[in-house]
């Protein structure tokens, strides 16, 4: 997450997957899945309580409603967050926290992608010192047998459009 944090620009305006992409090529509820990891690893790293598997889980399913987000978008958030950028944790932590937390964070989002241009993969690579994961090759991986069920991840891919389908 410290490379996403140094570059927001790189995580609004980079290649990372959406949300909805992640559920695409992955299948099921992976994009929740991925969230309750995120969450867990925040959860962690504050050391204040913990939250119940219920409560992550419902955090997670109101976070995946922003599918269009990127990844790292939603790695960036986590990022602020645990730097007490939109509050400081008082006791446990608790959904409302978080979810206050990311309406802080929409807002800021929407006058932050207006300061950064979009730059070209190739520039984007160069300045961040990020490898470029192209669309296809993400595809590509979730296909290589590292997906819940390929077939089905192939049939929703080829729906997707203009994209390289390995």
């Amino acid at each position: 997450m410290t490379a996403v944090a140094k570059d927001p620009g790189r995580a609004y305006y980079g290649t990372a997957p959406t949300l909805a992409e992640v559920r695409l090529a992955f299948g099921g509820d992976a994009d929740i899945t991925w969230l309750c990891t995120l969450l867990d690893y925040f959860i962690e790293y504050c050391g204040k309580g913990c939250m119940s598997g219920t409560q992550i889980m419902g955090v997670a399913q109101r976070l995946s409603m922003k599918s269009h987000m990127k990844v790292t978008e939603l790695m960036l958030f986590f990022w602020r967050l645990g730097n007490a950028e939109y509050g400081r944790i008082y006791g446990n932590i608790d959904p409302l926290y978080i979810m206050d937390g990311f309406n802080k964070f929409l807002k800021q989002r929407e006058a932050e992608r207006g300061e950064y241009a979009v730059t070209t993969t190739d520039d984007a690579e160069v300045s961040s010192g990020w490898p470029v994961l192209k669309p296809c090759e993400f595809y590509r991986i979730a296909m290589d047998g590292r997906c819940i069920d390929p077939e089905a991840g192939r049939i929703a891919l080829e729906e997707l459009g203009p994209y390289e389908i390995p």
